[in-house]
């Protein structure tokens, strides 16, 4: 299992929340509408999140989910 960093999180609705988390291998290929799946630890529940856009910079090392 791979950890990442949560650099930004907004409240977007009542338990609607954006995240931007630093993922560059994920970064590289990702495309909006794709999913990545999401795990507090080893035995969490998997939680597949949508990729919500890309970014303005194209080299960024970040994702943002929601």
């Amino acid at each position: 299992m791979s950890a990442h960093i949560i650099r930004s999180k907004r409240l977007l609705a009542e338990k609607v929340h954006e995240f931007w988390v630093e993922a560059p291998l994920i970064a590289r290929k990702r495309k909006a509408g794709q999913f990545v799946i999401v795990r507090m630890n080893d035995r969490g529940e998997r939680i597949p999140l949508t990729i919500k856009r890309r970014h303005i910079r194209p080299d960024s090392d970040t994702v943002t989910i929601e």
